[in-house]
């Protein structure tokens, strides 16, 4: 196994573990606040975002060499290449079940990035909202 593939895994499951936190429903609104603080300040430490940058182009450069598996999948398997005689090889296959897996990886990898990105934002945005209407409803109680 390629470790290049390891650690594009570990990544994509380091962003799913993230993306899952950030769309649990939040009992109230500090939970959600220490949960955004935490992956917001986890995201300022330069050492991650290196880690991150790197691990993004890393994907970006797995999901160029892999791409070609998703341009013409019905002609790949023999669906609508009627001309080839017996079909193609169970190794042949193989091979392109590999390369057409590692492009759903690496472009989900890429795409789920971009859902953490907004998940932190809009999360963020709710917080200081509810903090908002806590502290007009307690100015209102006082007059």
């Amino acid at each position: 196994m390629d470790p290049g593939w390891l650690v594009l895994f570990l990544f994509m499951m380091g962003e799913m573990t993230i993306a899952a936190l950030l769309c649990l429903p939040m009992p109230n609104n500090a939970i959600r606040g220490h949960i955004t603080g935490f992956v917001g300040g986890l995201w300022e430490k330069k050492p991650v975002q290196y880690i991150v940058y790197c691990a993004l182009a890393l994907d970006l450069l797995y999901f160029w060499f892999v791409s070609d598996a998703l341009l013409h999948p019905l002609y790949d398997f023999g669906i609508l290449n009627f001309a080839v005689e017996g079909g193609i090889t169970c190794e042949a296959k193989q091979d392109l079940f590999y390369n057409e897996r590692n492009a759903y990886l690496t472009g989900m990898s890429l795409f789920l990035f971009i859902i953490v990105n907004r998940l932190v934002d809009i999360q963020d945005k709710l917080h200081q909202a509810r903090n908002r209407v806590k502290e007009l409803e307690a100015e209102k109680k006082k007059a």
